[in-house]
């Protein structure tokens, strides 16, 4: 890449001092405190100002471990590598980071944004261990180029990317506000879904009553009951998730050998996401005819989730034609509804927006993980209405859904759009094409010179102060 005449290719190492992070050990108890941030990897999200990290030292902790002043840019170089943050306010940080803290002459935020560019990326990738767990260490880290602009270049540079990435901000926010509006919009729906709004109409059409009412006040008690707060028409009656299914079954287990590219697809609680299957990283299992007689799943079943963390556990799918005859495994349960009774996408809904409440207050909970079995997901109980409205009602959420998902995946491509934008401009500044150049401007040459005249003085200052201390030591 051709750069401007008053720019220069130098090292990182050049226009800052690198400082490796360090631990001070855990088991002392005197290094933390609440004095000085400590910073980790997950403290830099590439969202320009490094966190404010939940770990703090203490001054004796501060004393062992490295620290970078306010100004700094910290890197991450190993597993995530290349994810970096702006430092505020100065503090420690571990060993998987690296600082950079710019020389004299040198603009902290145009070395900053220049770790946040694809250039800088590329490199990091380039040069970075093809391991498991990718590490770039400090002697490649010291090599790596940086794109040295004047000095006046730097500021104007800094200013631009500033105001492009302050009028990108705030479009990102917009469009991140319409994602959570649809969010909120889309439980709406499904709260007048099963409190008979959405078919009021219909039932004012409809003169055929739902055989078996229950009366009102019986209603109301089994809401307060089970937690929900959900006034339903007279028409339609309570029920249990066992009473309008055929059986429920735990999904089979069998050790890793049983696992090959030749057996039948096996269904794991990665492949339900937001109400539906998938065939992501699709495992397959070999078994017997017997096996997968047992297991297979069929149109219209559901599978649901029964051990994930708490937050996930309990999502649930129903299962399309594409997914018949797939097996599924024991961290699953599949639900066999009586098809005369509920419709399976109903079900589906009704599972996934209220079901969540109520498995949160019966689950069991261990360390990292929750599960929910057979008997409890059986006395979930769901709002029935007739048939014919339940398909109604499936109809009128999947109508209003459908609107909301192409304006969801319009949002979505304006951020991914977004994103390569911000990157764009990076780009652009790097390759000296964002500002126009100064001929007037101290070329990058010039200012190469002058930090490593500084560097210099520094270095000679050190050896001065080192002599000096050995002096006094052995006097």
């Amino acid at each position: 890449m051709t750069l401007p005449d008053n720019w220069k290719r130098v090292k990182i190492k050049d226009v800052g001092e690198i400082i490796t992070g360090n631990t001070p050990k855990t088991k002392n108890k005197e290094y933390y405190g609440d004095k000085y941030f400590f910073y980790k990897p997950g403290d830099l999200d590439n969202g320009y100002y490094v966190k404010s990290s939940k770990s703090r030292l203490s001054e004796t902790g501060i004393s062992v471990a490295r620290f970078a002043p306010a100004n700094s840019i910290l890197v991450t170089c190993v597993g995530t590598i290349g994810k970096a943050g702006y430092l505020r306010k100065g503090g420690a940080f571990n060993q998987q980071v690296n600082a950079i803290i710019p020389f004299k002459g040198v603009n902290s935020k145009f070395v900053y944004f220049y770790c946040i560019s694809p250039v800088f990326k590329g490199l990091l990738l380039k040069r970075a261990s093809s391991t498991t767990l990718p590490i770039i260490n400090k002697t490649k880290f010291l090599q790596l180029q940086i794109y040295l602009a004047p000095p006046d270049e730097q500021k104007r540079i800094v200013e631009k990317v500033e105001e492009l990435f302050s009028r990108l901000y705030a479009g990102v926010k917009s469009l991140e506000r319409i994602k959570i509006q649809l969010k909120t919009y889309r439980r709406s729906v499904l709260k007048k879904a099963f409190e008979g709004k959405l078919t009021e109409k219909w039932r004012e059409n409809s003169k055929k009553p739902h055989p078996g009412n229950t009366k009102k006040k019986k209603v109301n008690e089994f809401n307060r009951k089970n937690g929900f707060r959900i006034k339903i028409p007279e028409s339609w009656i309570w029920k249990n998730i066992d009473a309008v299914s055929e059986s429920l079954k735990n999904g089979i287990y069998k050790p890793k050998s049983y696992y090959n590219n030749n057996g039948v697809p096996c269904l794991r609680m990665y492949n339900i996401y937001e109400g539906k299957l998938n065939r992501k990283n699709v495992k397959r299992m070999e078994l017997d005819e017997t096996e997968i007689e047992d297991y297979k799943l069929s149109e219209n079943d559901i599978l649901l989730n029964r051990l994930n963390s708490r937050e996930l556990v309990g999502k649930s799918a129903v299962v399309t034609k594409e997914f018949e005859g797939d097996i599924f495994e024991s961290k699953n349960i599949r639900v066999k509804l009586k098809n005369e009774i509920v419709d399976s996408k109903y079900v589906n809904f009704w599972i996934n927006f209220h079901g969540r409440n109520y498995f949160n207050c019966n689950l069991q909970q261990t360390t990292g993980m929750a599960s929910i079995n057979q008997k409890q997901l059986s006395a979930l109980p769901i709002p029935v209405p007739p048939i014919v409205e339940q398909k109604k009602i499936v109809e009128e959420i999947e109508r209003r859904f459908f609107t909301m998902d192409k304006i969801e995946e319009i949002v979505d491509k304006s951020l991914i759009r977004a994103q390569r934008l911000n990157q764009s401009i990076l780009k652009k500044a790097f390759e000296g094409r964002l500002v126009p150049q100064n001929p007037e401007d101290v070329s990058a040459s010039e200012l190469f010179k002058r930090i490593t005249k500084e560097k210099r003085k520094a270095e000679e200052k050190e050896r001065e102060a080192k002599k000096k201390r050995r002096k006094n030591k052995s006097n």
